[in-house]
């Protein structure tokens, strides 16, 4: 698959206008509002270690969050290569 997209190069791809014909506008914008959702967070703990997470998964109380990119992104990511 390479390399996965950044959130704000799926957030791009997905405002391209040659993907979107106009009936499918709706559709669009609640692509965009998963993504949006989906976002990547960051945290840096204190022994200098950086976790990447999806602010838009559940939590998983034995788990935490999902690492980001999530199954979410990566699904929409690659039907949109």
């Amino acid at each position: 698959m390479g390399c996965p997209m950044t959130h704000d190069e799926l957030l791009a791809k997905i405002d391209e206008p040659d993907h979107w014909f106009k009936p499918f506008l709706e559709i669009r914008q609640a692509l965009r509002a998963v993504v949006e959702l989906h976002e990547p967070w960051s945290y840096t703990f204190s022994n200098g270690n950086k976790y990447e997470y999806c602010r838009g998964c559940p939590l998983d109380i034995e788990n935490g969050h999902p690492e980001w990119p999530c199954p979410t992104i990566q699904a929409i990511e690659k039907e949109l290569q």
